[in-house]
């Protein structure tokens, strides 16, 4: 599992981007509440890779604040056989997604 966390004072309306992202891979699921004031959607992608005999997770959660934007992605069933190699799956996985977050501000 690989995990990542940006934040941005910006008022960019990155739900709407990534959205749009992940409602091009194969399997997704998108979801939005309300927690003390702030609004959190979550996203959550999976998708099988041959190269390492595994379906990768991908999830990212927006949290947003009056004062900012706190996105965490989080990468994980990569790994494979007994010392859980993953060959750098997890990583190249998130690289999309996190680069999508700093050209809109993250950091």
């Amino acid at each position: 599992m690989e995990k990542y966390r940006l934040y941005t004072n910006g008022m960019v309306d990155i739900e709407s981007i990534l959205n749009d992202w992940f409602s091009n891979e194969m399997h997704n699921h998108i979801e939005s509440f309300d927690k003390n004031g702030c609004k959190v959607t979550i996203f959550i992608a999976d998708k099988y890779f041959l190269r390492i005999n595994s379906t990768l997770t991908l999830t990212t959660i927006i949290e947003r604040s009056p004062n900012n934007i706190t996105a965490v992605v989080i990468t994980s069933g990569g790994a494979e056989g007994l010392f859980g190699y993953t060959y750098g799956s997890e990583h190249s996985a998130a690289k999309p997604i996190l680069k999508l977050l700093k050209e809109n501000g993250f950091h």
